[in-house]
């Protein structure tokens, strides 16, 4: 989940929650990483730590939560979100917005190398409208934005470099949004994308 929210003043803040699970054959990694971004003050915060059982994954269809660094939690009308970091915390709730967009062909992303089982299941919900406190510097700051939230997973060869990408989110003032995919270490380089327009209508 990544947000782009504002206080009451018009400044602007950024935060993001990331969830990562990736399968090395006999090894497996699982990371958190949280981070907040405030821009008047040119302040950055970022955490990046590792799953273990002190710091206990929950795993559901409505849940995605880290104990002691972040909740997520999916409900009938939208979901809430709690950051927790020594520099700050973020309470949030995030409607559904426009509602979810399987990207690509539809919700496969070939991952770089066309022809070959290397792909990815992915959806996003690309505007969420947002609203809640960040509460930074013993303040607690008021704040309205968006939110982008992306689910993806699948099958492919991380350690190969034709698979490794560039992604991009873009968020236009008009409300329209689009998705964008590179590969750049193919030859000739692979892309793929979405564009979902103001109305909800998206399109490869």
């Amino acid at each position: 989940a990544a947000a782009v929210v504002f206080d009451n003043d018009g400044n602007m803040y950024s935060y993001q929650y990331t969830l990562l699970h990736i399968d090395f054959g006999m090894i497996t990694s699982k990371m958190a990483m949280i981070a907040l971004t405030d821009y008047k003050n040119k302040e950055h915060h970022y955490l990046q730590t590792p799953i273990t059982l002190k710091n206990r994954l929950v795993l559901s269809k409505k849940e995605a939560s880290v104990r002691g660094v972040a909740e997520c939690v999916k409900g009938r009308d939208g979901m809430t979100l709690k950051l927790m970091h020594k520099d700050f915390t973020v309470k949030a709730t995030m409607g559904y917005g426009k509602g979810a967009f399987w990207h690509c062909d539809n919700g496969k992303l070939q991952m770089g190398i066309p022809g070959e089982e290397e792909t990815t299941e992915y959806f996003s919900y690309t505007n969420m409208p947002t609203e809640g406190v960040i509460t930074l510097n013993g303040k607690d700051i008021p704040i309205k934005g968006k939110t982008w939230f992306d689910k993806q997973g699948g099958t492919y060869s991380i350690s190969n470099p034709k698979t490794n990408w560039e992604w991009f989110s873009l968020r236009f003032n008009d409300d329209e949004e689009a998705m964008l995919f590179t590969f750049p270490q193919n030859d000739p380089p692979y892309y793929d994308g979405t564009f979902i327009s103001a109305g909800g209508r998206g399109e490869r």
